[in-house]
């Protein structure tokens, strides 16, 4: 696995030290709000032909003046607005992972929320019901 994916081991690690990571990751913030293919257009490199999964598994995010640049980019105002704005809708919204052809996994990205979508199957789920 690629390793700005890797979050650590759950045999080792806990949960409240996996989740501070999924949410303080600068990368997993900008794949999370603007995705993989428009951050690795802004990155300045071409998304990967293999879509979306393979452009994020791809993404050139190794070195240190990758992760300088990703810091800069999710400390400025507006992407904080974006955020907090995408954040928003995807709790009002079916997941966006069920329209990206990965519905079987769209309920994992509710787990641990007060409000769940368990009156919606996930077999519903259809790029058409999203809009």
């Amino acid at each position: 696995m690629s390793p700005h994916l890797t979050l650590g081991d759950i045999h080792s690690d806990s949960w409240g030290i996996l989740r501070q990571r999924l949410t303080e990751s600068a990368a997993l913030r900008l794949i999370r709000t603007i995705g993989p293919i428009e951050l690795s257009r802004t990155l300045g490199d071409t998304p990967i032909p293999a879509g979306y999964c393979g452009t994020c598994k791809h993404l050139p995010l190794g070195g240190v003046s990758s992760a300088s640049e990703l810091d800069h980019i999710v400390s400025t105002p507006g992407f904080e607005l974006i955020e907090r704005e995408v954040q928003t809708l995807s709790t009002k919204q079916t997941p966006a992972v069920a329209y990206l052809g990965a519905a079987e996994y769209a309920g994992l990205t509710t787990l641990g929320r007060s409000e769940r979508r368990d009156s919606q199957s996930v077999a519903e789920v259809t790029p058409t019901s999203l809009t």
